[in-house]
C-alpha cells in the first residue's frame, strides 16, 4: 500500500517531477518507475469526478514518458458518428475509443483492459483535509491479468481460438511470438505511471477535496473513504490487424487510462445492502431453449480475458427492456450444465456481467464457477478467506440454478474489485422461462405488489428470506464475515 502522504496544491498546468517516483505497491511487491511529466488541463468540472489519460513521448524532454490528463468537466458527453457517449463511465469511454479509431470490427474492440479500486482514506479528525492515504486493491494482480489478456487477445487475432499443430495436438503459442517482452515491461511501467498520475489528480481535485469535507450526521466513523475506479487500457496498433502471421510488427502498446468517482465519502467499514439479481435465461419454450442459449451475449470466446469489446456486447443484457430493469443490481449469465460433455438438463450459473457469483450451500461449502469465467481480484480474496470464515471451498462442482429450487442454497452474493461483496436477497427469472426451469411455487401477486415496472415480467426463483437459518451451521451470514475479512485484507483494521 502507498504510505500516508500529504497532497499539495498545484499552480501550474505542467508539473515536472525529477528523480524517481515510487509506483503503486500492494502486498505482493513494490517497484520504482522512471521519471514522468504530467500535463493537467485547467478545466473546471463538477461531480461526479472523472478524467481520461494517455501515455505519450515528449521529444522536448528527451523522449521521457508523459502522462497527459484530460478532465472531462461537467459535460462528459462526446459524439462519434451521430452517437453520444458518456465518457464519465469507463465502458462508454472505451466504446468511444472504438468508434473514434474505427476499431468496432477489430477483435477485442479497443483492446485489453483492467479496472481496479483505489480508496482515498481521510480521517475526519485530521487538521488538514488534504492529508490522505491511498489504498490500492491488488495493483499487481490487475496489471498481470491485463498483460495476460493483451497477449491472449493478440494470439486470437493472429491464430484464432484453437491453434493446433500438424498432429492435432494443442500448440501453446509463446507470448513472444506476438509481442516482445521489452514492450510488455514498458507498458507495465507506463501503466503504473498513469495510475499514479490519475490518483494524484484525484487527490488534488477541488471537487474531491470539497466533497471530502461534507459531514454526514448519521456517520460517526473516523475513517472516510472516497473510492476511485481506475481503468487501464492497452490497445494494439491498427496495423497489427491483418498483418502476416509469421511476422511480428511494431511492438508499440498504446497505454491509456480512465478514472472516475462519485466523490461522496462513505464509512470505510460500511456493509453493503442486499440487491436483486436476474438470470439471463432464454425467453422461449421448451423445444427452443437449448439452441437459444447461444443467442444470448456471452464471453465464451474469451472467458479469461478482459477485453473492451465485452462492454459493448453485453449492452443488450443491461437493457431495461430485457434483463436489467430499474431495481436490478446484476444480471447472471448461465449455460446448460454438462457432465462429461453430455447435457444433464440443468443450468449452471457462471458469473455476472461485471462480477463473479458465489453460492454458500447449506452444507457449509462455497461454490463459484472455475471455468468459463473471468477470475476477479475480489474472487481471489474470497477464496483465500473462506476457510477463516468456516467454509469449505468447492471448485469441482458447478453452481446449479436448480439447487436453489431444491432448497440447497443458504446465501448468494456477487463480488467485484470495486464493489467487493454485494449479498443477493432475491433472484428472478423471466416469467417465460419459469415453466421449463423447475421454478418453485411462489405467490406472484405478492411479488408484483412489492416490485414495479418491468420486474413484473419476472418470477421470483429464490429469496434469502425463505432460507431456514435454524438449520445452518453458523449463526450470522457468512457473506458478512467474508466482507470483514476482505477489509482486513485491504488494510482496514
Amino acid at each position: 500500500f502507498m504510505p500516508k502522504r500529504m497532497a499539495s496544491s498545484m499552480s501550474a498546468a505542467i508539473i515536472l517531477r525529477e528523480g524517481e517516483m515510487d509506483g503503486p505497491t500492494d502486498t505482493l511487491n513494490s517497484c520504482h518507475v522512471p521519471t514522468t511529466t504530467t500535463h493537467r488541463s485547467l478545466v473546471t468540472f463538477s461531480a461526479p469526478w472523472s478524467c481520461t489519460s494517455s501515455v505519450v513521448k515528449s521529444s522536448s524532454l528527451g523522449d521521457l514518458p508523459v502522462v497527459e490528463i484530460q478532465k472531462l468537466g461537467s459535460d462528459p458527453i462526446r459524439s462519434v458518428s451521430g452517437r453520444n457517449f458518456d465518457l464519465s463511465t469507463s465502458s462508454e469511454w472505451m466504446e468511444y475509443v472504438e468508434g473514434s479509431e474505427s476499431r468496432i470490427n477489430s477483435e477485442g474492440g479497443a483492446g485489453a483492459y483492467d479496472t481496479m479500486r483505489c480508496d482515498l482514506v481521510r480521517n475526519r479528525h485530521s487538521s488538514s483535509v488534504t492529508e490522505v492515504e491511498r489504498k490500492l486493491w491488488g495493483t499487481d494482480f490487475h496489471l498481470n491479468r491485463l498483460r495476460n489478456s493483451y497477449c491472449s487477445l493478440l494470439k486470437i487475432v493472429r491464430y484464432g481460438n484453437n491453434k493446433t499443430s500438424d498432429d492435432g495436438k494443442k500448440n501453446d503459442i509463446q507470448d513472444s511470438i506476438v509481442v516482445g517482452e521489452q514492450a510488455l515491461e514498458k507498458a507495465l511501467q507506463e501503466s503504473r505511471l498513469l495510475i499514479d498520475a490519475l490518483l494524484e489528480e484525484a487527490e488534488l481535485s477541488d471537487t474531491m477535496l470539497g466533497l471530502a469535507q461534507v459531514q454526514d450526521p448519521n456517520n460517526s466513523e473516523d475513517l472516510l473513504t472516497q473510492m476511485i475506479k481506475v481503468s487501464v487500457l492497452w490497445t494494439p496498433p491498427l496495423q497489427f490487424y491483418g498483418s502476416n502471421k509469421e511476422t511480428r510488427i511494431d511492438d508499440t502498446i498504446i497505454v491509456r487510462g480512465h478514472a472516475t468517482s462519485s466523490g461522496k465519502p462513505f464509512p470505510a467499514h460500511r456493509r453493503p445492502g442486499h440487491i436483486i439479481a436476474t438470470v439471463a435465461l432464454p425467453r422461449v419454450d421448451e423445444e427452443q431453449k437449448e439452441s437459444m442459449f447461444d443467442d444470448i451475449p456471452n464471453r465464451d470466446r474469451f472467458p479469461h480475458m478482459k477485453v473492451a469489446a465485452w462492454c459493448r456486447l453485453r449492452k443488450p443484457l443491461e437493457n431495461a427492456d430485457t434483463y436489467k430493469p430499474p431495481g436490478v443490481g446484476e444480471v447472471l449469465m448461465v449455460h446448460p450444465a454438462k457432465d462429461n460433455q453430455n447435457e444433464v438438463g440443468q443450468t449452471e450459473v457462471l458469473e455476472g456481467l461485471t462480477s463473479n457469483f458465489f453460492v454458500i450451500y447449506k452444507d457449509g461449502t462455497i461454490r463459484t464457477a472455475q471455468n468459463g469465467v473471468l477470475h476477479g481480484y475480489a474472487r481471489h480474496i474470497v477464496l483465500k478467506s473462506a476457510k477463516k470464515c468456516g467454509l469449505t471451498v468447492d471448485l469441482d462442482n458447478p453452481v446449479i440454478l436448480q439447487d436453489a429450487a431444491h432448497g440447497l442454497w443458504a446465501e448468494a452474493f456477487i463480488t467485484s474489485s470495486s464493489r467487493l461483496i454485494y449479498p443477493i436477497q432475491r433472484i428472478l427469472i423471466p416469467t417465460e422461462a419459469a415453466s421449463h426451469i423447475a421454478a418453485p411455487k411462489s405467490d406472484k401477486d405478492e411479488l408484483d405488489s412489492e416490485i414495479q415496472g418491468k420486474l413484473m415480467n419476472f418470477t421470483e426463483y429464490w429469496n434469502v428470506e425463505s432460507v431456514d437459518n435454524e438449520k445452518l451451521k453458523w449463526s450470522s451470514p457468512r457473506w458478512q464475515a467474508l466482507f470483514d475479512e476482505m477489509l482486513r485484507y485491504g488494510g482496514y483494521s
